[in-house]
């Protein structure tokens, strides 16, 4: 068994939660349904062919655009996510705009309809902890690019340089991270803690935007 195929067994878990751009569903514990992470063409047809139901690009088609293609012709979403890492900056949601902005752009020319490319600031990826931090208070000023939008804060390590503890100690954090996601404007988020996590975002929507579950009313 390839490596990529021992990997697609064990993918990290996602929340959806409903969203004004649709309904969601929570990725729980089924493979189908999976994105896979960025690779190379090659294994990234592997992950598709086995089930997943997403391209997850964490260089944003900078480093491999023909992952759009793959995405196109798979009929899959597309999620492109801002990398900071090693890029010098003076505004973090300007250089996170502008590196999305690129990605959506290249997505759109390999033929991935809008609804299906997913955008993700890059928490964590690049940015000192006081600029992460900011990336979340400014995720409204995402929606100036009209796609479903993604934060992943699940146990990073801004979360423990704030609280002083390791990455399975972060549970606490992960909640106040993606509670404050779900009121600015998120759509879905990427976490480890699944049953925590989607109990939070769902009391966070209830109390945001109105949403309960029926006969809660």
């Amino acid at each position: 068994m390839s490596a990529a195929s021992r990997r697609a067994r064990a993918p990290r878990r996602w929340t959806r939660r409903r969203s004004s751009r649709g309904c969601y569903r929570c990725w729980t514990g089924s493979r189908d349904g999976y994105p896979c992470p960025s690779l190379s063409t090659q294994p990234s047809l592997q992950w598709l062919a086995a089930g997943a139901a997403a391209v997850n690009d964490i260089h944003g088609l900078r480093a491999a655009p023909e992952l759009a293609t793959i995405a196109a012709e798979r009929n899959a979403a597309l999620i492109v996510m801002a990398n900071l890492r090693g890029v010098v900056y003076q505004d973090v949601m300007q250089a996170v705009c502008a590196q999305l902005r690129h990605s959506c752009a290249v997505a759109a020319a390999a033929g991935v309809p809008a609804e299906r490319v997913i955008i993700d600031p890059g928490f964590g990826f690049g940015p000192p902890p006081q600029d992460n931090l900011a990336m979340v208070r400014r995720l409204p000023e995402l929606q100036q690019l009209s796609r479903p939008l993604l934060l992943g804060p699940s146990r990073k390590s801004t979360i423990g340089r704030v609280l002083g503890l390791p990455p399975a100690e972060r549970l606490e954090g992960t909640l106040a991270l993606v509670t404050l996601a779900v009121a600015g404007g998120a759509d879905m988020v990427r976490v480890h803690d699944v049953r925590a996590v989607a109990r939070a975002t769902r009391m966070a929507d209830a109390a945001v935007r109105g949403r309960l579950p029926e006969g809660a009313a």
